[in-house]
């Protein structure tokens, strides 16, 4: 039934997709399919490592799965774009499409996560896991600062790294100069951790 409704709401983003690119002859919006693709990765990972009997393979998965997992949430950000809203389709019609690829990114961003929980409780205390969970989403906090207004994405520690490194350093060093760094890290990863602390009281308690 999950897997069904998730297809389900797949298919209506795309067509969202594909109603305005044939209204408006825009092909703008189509990014949102590559960043619901990318979003999808931390969940594939996830299902590689708890279905692996090795634990080399786990620790190389692990930090690719962490490297991915911010474009996920990433997308919530794209309601940005919005205010430049310019074409023939109403804007409430754009926060439709927008909104429902993050419902779906957030989605896979939680789900990803659950999934690594419970396979990581049978090694792992359960107070160990939490904060490990929160530290993982305040770091995905941190990643969604990095591609949204430094631009950087998960490809950028492979071909750029020196840069990447050089600007995060850049602001662990000096916070006090870096304020929008820490108000929107903070402000994300308390949305987030809000955010998986409901999806896993749901998963627990109402059996969905």
């Amino acid at each position: 039934m999950k897997n069904k409704s998730l297809f389900l709401a797949v298919f209506f983003a795309l067509s969202l997709v594909i109603i305005r690119i044939y209204f408006t002859k825009s092909i703008f919006y189509p990014f949102l399919i590559w960043n619901l693709f990318l979003a999808y990765i931390p969940l594939i990972i996830s299902k590689l490592i708890i279905f692996n009997d090795s634990k080399l393979t786990t620790a190389i998965l692990l930090p690719i799965w962490l490297l991915f997992l911010p474009n996920a949430p990433y997308i919530v950000t794209d309601l940005l774009h919005l205010i430049h809203n310019k074409s023939a389709m109403s804007i409430w019609y754009d926060a439709l499409l927008i909104t429902t690829f993050a419902i779906i990114g957030m989605y896979y961003f939680y789900q990803s996560i659950y999934i690594l929980q419970n396979y990581f409780k049978a090694f792992i205390q359960d107070k160990i896991i939490w904060f490990l969970i929160v530290i993982t989403l305040f770091l995905s906090s941190f990643g969604v600062y990095l591609g949204r207004f430094l631009r950087w994405n998960s490809w950028d520690i492979l071909h750029q790294p020196k840069n990447v490194i050089n600007d995060i350093l850049i602001r662990f060093s000096n916070p006090m100069q870096h304020p929008r760094t820490w108000l929107v890290t903070l402000g994300f990863g308390l949305l987030f951790l809000l955010g998986y602390v409901m999806y896993r009281w749901k998963n627990k308690y109402l059996h969905i």
